[in-house]
């Protein structure tokens, strides 16, 4: 399976002498540390690679997210290396217990499919994470049965076998 993934420049993806902390250092991890620790005692480890589906979902998060200093990843992955796939849209209301706007890709693919109807799907997108409270967010959030793109983030335990490095998409 192709995937991507954003790490910091000069981080070795196959080391496996290294152990991930750049997380540690994030925003997010300091606002939501404990949100962090959950997920990793749920997931039994913190020694994994985040992933996107598309190289758009990687890109498209470049322009909200800090990425400078870091390389953009292409990967090629065994599906049953994929370690686990877990829901965006209940990690990013889990962090932030804010609405997100629906992932691009679904809000163009309400728009071709019908433009008078595209406005009432996304409020009955909004209405059904609205309704949500956190602990049924945690149960959301491992209710994947695969890769949805892009509404799944696919996580790969770390350190990578080198076969499964395609090459730098992006340096910024």
């Amino acid at each position: 399976m192709k995937l991507c993934t954003w790490q910091k420049k000069g981080f070795s993806l196959t080391d496996a002498t290294q152990k991930i902390d750049s997380i540690n250092c994030s925003i997010y991890y300091v606002q939501h540390k404990n949100k962090f620790e959950r997920l990793w005692k749920q997931l039994g480890t913190n020694q994994f690679i985040w992933c996107y589906s598309t190289k758009e979902d990687a890109v498209c998060s470049a322009s909200t997210l800090v990425y400078k200093n870091h390389t953009l990843w292409e990967l090629y992955i065994p599906e049953d290396e994929i370690f686990h796939a877990i829901c965006s849209i209940a990690w990013s209301r889990i962090l932030s217990n804010c609405r997100c706007c629906p992932p691009l890709q679904l809000r163009w693919a309400w728009q071709r499919a019908d433009l008078s109807k595209a406005s009432k799907v996304e409020e009955e997108f909004h209405q059904f994470w609205d309704s949500k409270k956190e602990e049924e967010l945690w149960d959301i959030l491992f209710s994947l049965d695969g890769i949805v793109t892009p509404c799944s983030t696919p996580l790969v335990r770390y350190p990578l076998n080198e076969k499964w490095i395609s090459g730098v998409l992006v340096i910024e």
